[in-house]
């Protein structure tokens, strides 16, 4: 397999991939972390609960809050599906892996007049490079050692 390493900088265009990336058979894990400020998480998250493949799904969030798209409902509806979900205050890289390819997701914060700042997504460099994916990975395994789970199965 040759290396890839490419730039989205649309939103539609990171849906697709993600689905396009979910439809092949080879994939041995899903890793997700990050804010979950924003609409994009839920989006990757509901195109895998969509598949055969939550049971490879591992999530880190930083926290549980009263806002955001993580509810506990949504976390029971994750973790009963067959996915792990864990949190880790340390941990808030904006990291998707699906198999052999990693996903490191960029957002812009723009305030709103009700005092509060809105994540919107800005892009994604994606690659297959081995060294990085292995890397990113196993930081990721790393950190999920060492975090707490929310919901025991």
């Amino acid at each position: 397999m040759e290396n890839a390493i490419f730039f989205i900088d649309q939103i539609e265009e990171l849906r697709d991939y993600v689905k396009e990336l979910l439809r092949k058979e080879t994939i041995n894990e899903i890793l997700i972390s990050g804010r979950f400020d924003n609409e994009v998480y839920q989006e990757i998250i509901d195109s895998v609960l969509l598949t055969d493949k939550i049971n490879k799904l591992k999530i880190i969030i930083p926290m549980v809050g009263r806002k955001g798209v993580v509810s506990r409902s949504y976390i029971n509806k994750i973790c009963r599906t067959g996915g792990h979900m864990k949190i880790n205050s340390k941990y808030r890289n904006n990291i998707v892996i699906i198999g052999e390819y990693t996903l490191i997701i960029s957002f812009c914060s723009k305030h709103h007049h009700n005092s509060f700042n809105k994540l919107n997504f800005e892009s994604c460099v994606v690659t297959n490079a081995k060294e990085v994916v292995e890397k990113i990975t196993n930081k990721f395994n790393q950190i999920w050692k060492h975090s707490l789970a929310l919901v025991e199965n």
